[in-house]
């Protein structure tokens, strides 16, 4: 089983923890750098590789704002009921 690398380098990690805290096995946990920032390390015999970490942050997914979806649309000619409905509402509105 290939080991799970959550980021190359440090600035891809925030430290938020959300890797730690979604790990189903516990095999994450924080621990501080030289200069006081805590970052995930992973007990490779405890992980399974089931990659819920990697879901989990922020910095491994993409937003969801960059998906394209697809869009219908429709119209339909107006029954006689709401042109006359259209018709009884004030134009200064």
């Amino acid at each position: 089983m290939s080991s799970i690398v959550l980021f190359d380098d440090k600035k891809d990690c925030c430290g938020c923890g959300a890797c730690m805290n979604v790990c189903p096995k516990n095999a994450i946990r924080m621990a501080e750098d030289e200069v006081g920032f805590v970052y995930p390390e992973i007990d490779q015999n405890l992980c399974v590789g089931c990659g819920a970490c990697k879901k989990a942050c922020g910095y491994q997914t993409q937003p969801l704002m960059q998906k394209s979806e697809a869009v219908y649309a429709a119209a339909a000619e107006a029954s006689p009921e709401s042109r006359s409905a259209a018709e009884t509402v004030p134009n200064n509105m």
